[in-house]
């Protein structure tokens, strides 16, 4: 189906900031959601935002990320470039 993964960046070691590209379901919404990241994260700002596209990308904590993953509106949440992740292990959780 189409259902959204359910991804706890807790249990992952994501890099301290890197450069994700960020889909929103609907280009109508792209504008509220940009306001209610810049509130919830003093002042966040996309460094590219796509006009005509219901994208924008931008360097992102792993806070920040899970913050989108957690919003109804957002489609998808992906590095830009390569980026190390691994799982941590059990006693590190």
């Amino acid at each position: 189906g189409n259902e959204r993964m359910k991804l706890d960046v807790g249990d992952y070691d994501l890099p301290p900031e890197a450069t994700y590209i960020v889909g929103v379901k609907e280009l109508s919404s792209k504008g509220d959601l940009l306001h209610a990241m810049a509130v919830a994260h003093g002042g966040w700002s996309p460094r590219y935002e796509y006009a005509t596209m219901s994208m924008f990308s931008g360097s992102l904590s792993p806070d920040q990320v899970d913050w989108l993953l957690r919003d109804d509106r957002v489609a998808y949440v992906e590095c830009d470039g390569f980026v190390k992740v691994a799982r941590k292990r059990r006693g590190e959780l």
